[in-house]
């Protein structure tokens, strides 16, 4: 398996553990689910990995990451706080929301996992 196929299945895992519904571009059918992430969406460069919908507005492009232990991890020397505040204040740059995102999915995995009987 290449390594970009395995970094999908990782991020797909993620993503499905956080609650959003994974489709391929192909069978794009946007009121499936409130959260809906599409895989190989076409861009004007090439395809996203994943582009991201909250209902039928696009909120994130996710890519996956050939090398990288954590796919949607991108500004790792900044603490989860300071992601939270610049987003509020309006940054919405790529690396800052799917770290934010990735940060969110094993917050998310870990409470789960808290919440479980033993």
């Amino acid at each position: 398996m290449k390594p970009e196929e395995k970094a999908r299945q990782q991020i797909d895992r993620l993503l499905e553990a956080a609650g959003w519904k994974i489709q391929d571009y192909q069978e794009l059918h946007l009121s499936a689910s409130l959260g809906l992430a599409v895989r190989e969406f076409p861009m004007a460069e090439g395809f996203a990995d994943y582009l991201l919908f909250v209902g039928a507005k696009v909120v994130g492009v996710c890519e996956s990451d050939k090398t990288d232990s954590r796919p949607l991890e991108r500004k790792k020397s900044v603490p989860f706080d300071k992601l939270l505040i610049s987003v509020a204040l309006g940054n919405r740059d790529e690396d800052t929301l799917t770290t934010l995102a990735g940060r969110l999915v094993r917050l998310d995995a870990e409470i789960d996992e808290e919440a479980r009987p033993a």
